[in-house]
């Protein structure tokens, strides 16, 4: 079928759409008969075994019955939820098959930690190509036949041009691409490229002609104001110098910082969920059959993993630590395995990542003995012993840990409460000093107002404080990183109007290409932010 408008617009003729509704009456028809038969049950697990099959949601070993009476979002026809978009099995599935075909076609090993990966970029993907497509339709910004086919005319991706030269195609005496050769063979259909070339491409610029669209319309949203241009000119290019006194929090006595157990208490449950939770889990142990070299031969890796297998067959006929003890094997570890993909799910980092592991656990009941599984170090058989359930850190784990953050935060506080209390009516920083002894002075400090001082550092209050001070002028408290400080402008570099206006254009250039480039990027970010995601993949691969 050559590539012109007609060809593009026959896949989607009305008379395919009659097709289609002819094959639905059938299919329908077909169902009623089923319905009307004495075998009832049969007919309808037979229905769904199909819907299923064809949805992708067995693939993987999805449970049926999950997945007639729809248990929730997690019976194993979907991997999450993005708003309110589910993310099926299969999408999830293709996208990481894709994912490892890049590292393939990269020459990288495809280990297990490699395969988490992929899964992970793949998750990231699909999440970005859900917002994004939603947002794309809620816009009208889809692409149409006409367009797909006019920007294929007229402005051929290079990576077109370069697939068709490769083959042969269009190409001048100079071998380079002919966009004239190619645009009339386009127009008369007088070529010899396979059609599911053009269809590949078709498809491809389906999605990536409205991406394109939705990114210039963020990128474009971010302008760069005179004024912004003229605070980033004066941040690069004025230098002052200053003096200021400070009180570092650092020296700040333990003592004279009280912190209560209300304090303490209100910390615990303000960050509980994010900082102390403890994910429910799996009990376990095993013993390691470790391989003698990295590089042994197939005969004695074999010989471990018979080894293996026959301590794996005794323990499942009378106990785990029975046939451990029976072969004079020990136990290497008890752990608690969790199915997060956060830490390695628990499993110790010198055996491998191992999802395989994880599944048995949460697959299986407690009790279970695995077959041998191969780890990093040798093959190893896991023994579920207990479930463990969800629970928090107690209070009294992390209550030394608590401490020691308000601390910090208290003393900051403390070091601004002196400096606040201070009568700054003399104007005479130095004279300050004899009021308490934790206050610092520096009699002068000559950097850009953008750097970072001596003992105090940077922060974005004190640059901006800098930016605003005249000459003589003294500010109030400011924090930085572990210190509060006031500042007194000695002297500062006077603007100068004529050299802004040679350098602002540039400037706001640069400023330009740096906002066009993270509009899209920093809608995206925020709109991860505000959407409830869902990620059921742990509980599944």
């Amino acid at each position: 079928m050559a590539f012109t408008r007609s060809a593009v617009r026959s896949r989607l003729s009305p008379q395919n759409k009659i097709v289609n509704i002819k094959i639905g009456a059938n299919i329908m028809l077909n169902l009623v008969k089923i319905r009307e038969k004495s075998q009832i049950l049969l007919g309808t697990l037979l229905f769904f075994f199909i819907l299923s099959m064809t949805a992708g949601g067995l693939v993987g070993g999805a449970n049926i019955m999950d997945i007639i009476f729809d248990k929730g979002d997690n019976g194993g026809r979907y991997v999450g939820k993005v708003g309110s978009t589910k993310i099926t099995r299969q999408q999830f599935l293709n996208a990481r098959s894709n994912q490892l075909s890049r590292l393939r076609q990269q020459n990288t090993e495809i280990t297990n930690s490699a395969i988490v990966n992929a899964e992970n970029n793949a998750w990231n993907t699909i999440v970005d190509e859900t917002l994004v497509s939603e947002k794309v339709k809620s816009m009208g910004l889809e692409s149409y036949d006409d367009e797909i086919y006019n920007f294929m005319f007229f402005t051929p991706p290079t990576s077109l041009q370069n697939q068709l030269t490769d083959a042969g195609f269009f190409m001048d005496a100079d071998n380079n691409f002919d966009i004239e050769l190619y645009q009339n063979a386009l127009s008369t259909g007088t070529y010899e490229v396979d059609p599911s070339f053009w269809l590949a491409w078709e498809n491809y610029l389906k999605t990536f002609l409205p991406n394109r669209k939705l990114q210039n319309i963020y990128n474009l949203v971010g302008s760069v104001s005179n004024e912004d241009v003229k605070n980033e000119y004066i941040k690069r290019n004025i230098n002052c110098k200053i003096e200021y006194i400070y009180v570092n929090s650092n020296n700040v006595p333990d003592s004279l910082i009280q912190i209560s157990e209300q304090d303490i208490v209100q910390n615990y449950n303000e960050n509980k969920e994010e900082r102390y939770l403890i994910e429910k889990s799996k009990k376990i142990e095993y013993v390691l059959f470790e391989n003698v070299s990295e590089n042994e031969e197939d005969s004695l890796q074999n010989a471990i993993y018979e080894k293996a297998l026959l301590f794996s067959e005794g323990a499942k006929f009378t106990s785990f630590s029975e046939s451990a003890l029976d072969n004079n094997f020990s136990i290497n570890d008890t752990l608690n395995i969790t199915e997060s993909y956060t830490n390695n799910s628990g499993i110790p980092r010198d055996l491998g990542t191992l999802r395989n592991v994880v599944r048995f656990c949460f697959d299986n009941p407690t009790g279970s003995i695995s077959d041998p599984i191969e780890t990093n170090k040798g093959y190893a058989v896991f023994h579920v012993i207990e479930d463990v359930e969800k629970s928090y850190k107690s209070l009294e784990e992390v209550r030394n840990n608590i401490s020691n953050q308000l601390m910090r935060e208290f003393k900051l506080n403390y070091a601004e409460t002196i400096l606040e209390n201070l009568d700054l009516s003399q104007n005479d920083l130095k004279s300050l000093t004899s009021n308490n002894e934790l206050i610092k002075y520096v009699s002068e400090d000559e950097k850009n107002i953008n750097s970072s001082f001596t003992d105090i550092g940077k922060s974005s209050s004190l640059t901006g404080t800098l930016m605003a001070l005249n000459n003589g002028e003294t500010s109030r408290p400011i924090k930085t990183f572990n210190s509060s400080v006031i500042v007194k402008m000695i002297e500062k570099d006077t603007f100068s109007e004529e050299d802004y206006i040679q350098e602002r254009d540039e400037l706001k250039n640069q400023l330009n290409r740096s906002k066009k480039t993270s509009g899209y990027n920093n809608w995206l970010t925020d709109l991860k932010k505000l959407i409830t995601i869902e990620d059921y993949r742990s509980s599944i691969f």
